[in-house]
């Protein structure tokens, strides 16, 4: 069951990031040219942040249901998504706004589009770990 430590690794690893851009007071942020810019760069990044929630929940539960890893998802990208914002007011320059936490929301919320095809590959590497440990 080591193998188990391959689906949290990439979770760990993005919310770090997200903790590490969310302590700076100027994050290197792209500029799109457009107002909402920084609203898109939360969506994406919690869009990603959703696949390795993803990831980690398929690839760490046995039998874990389709209806339960939303209701998971989504809380806990919601709370990691308030937590951040939080953060961020703490830091001098940043500040939270609610439109970040939706735009939080919104991209966990876009991961579940692959949610289907993420399980069915997840499933297929789980596989093969069990059957290359024998």
């Amino acid at each position: 069951m080591k193998y188990k430590l391959i689906f949290i690794i990439p979770a760990v690893i993005w919310s770090a990031l997200i903790f590490i851009f969310s302590n700076q007071s100027q994050p290197p942020f792209f500029d799109l040219g457009f107002q909402w810019n920084d609203k898109l760069l939360h969506m994406l990044a919690y869009f990603a942040y959703g696949l390795t929630l993803i990831f980690f929940l398929f690839g760490s539960f046995e039998n874990l249901k389709i209806k339960n890893a939303i209701i998971y998802l989504l809380i806990f990208g919601a709370i990691f998504g308030i937590t951040d914002e939080i953060h961020q007011s703490l830091i001098p320059g940043r500040d939270a706004e609610v439109f970040d936490w939706i735009a939080d929301c919104i991209g966990i919320s876009l991961s579940l589009s692959l949610l289907t095809p993420l399980n069915k590959f997840i499933t297929k590497l789980k596989f093969n770990f069990i059957n290359n440990s024998n």
